[in-house]
């Protein structure tokens, strides 16, 4: 029973927080999934069926992308993607920083990493630089590792404080 409980409040402090968005109980990041354990914060930046890597011919395995699988049959999701996508245009770093502290210090198990790009891939050069930026303070402040996978070979992602995992050899200066 206090189990619930805790789990209610912490959702009325991420819901009270968001509500100057009017995004109301959308869950924006979420914790885990099927194949993450629940101690990774998953952040889509994009969504699958606005993936830029694919839209460049980058992706190699866009046939196959369980982020497109699941955004068609999940309607919801895919709702939910291209919704946070938007508001990944009007949210600035204060904005983005607040957001990842309320879901990490409301987090049901102690976060130890962000996930990057479940679903999606980076737009542009900016908002590699602004991860990394973001990564390098979820670090900083919480001892938070965060990582992505990306196919996007025309980014510089050399310097960045995050962990890059490329699905491509032709990605630049990754670590």
């Amino acid at each position: 029973m206090k189990t619930i409980i805790m789990k209610t409040m912490m959702n009325t402090n991420i819901i009270k927080f968001q509500e100057r968005w009017g995004l109301g109980n959308m869950q924006v990041f979420s914790y885990g999934n099927a194949k993450l354990p629940k101690e990774t914060l998953i952040v889509n930046i994009t969504s699958a069926v606005h993936c830029p890597s694919e839209r460049l011919g980058f992706c190699r395995c866009s046939k196959v992308c369980y982020a497109k699988k699941c955004e068609r049959i999940y309607k919801a999701y895919l709702h939910k993607n291209t919704l946070i996508e938007s508001y990944m245009y009007l949210w600035d770093d204060k904005d983005l920083k607040d957001m990842l502290m309320y879901y990490i210090l409301n987090a049901p198990v102690k976060i130890k990493y962000v996930r990057l790009n479940e679903a999606g891939d980076f737009p542009d050069q900016q908002s590699v630089d602004r991860w990394s930026n973001i990564g390098r303070w979820l670090y900083k402040v919480f001892g938070i590792k965060t990582y992505c996978y990306t196919c996007r070979e025309d980014l510089n992602f050399s310097g960045v404080h995050f962990i890059v995992n490329s699905s491509s050899p032709n990605i630049k200066a990754h670590r």
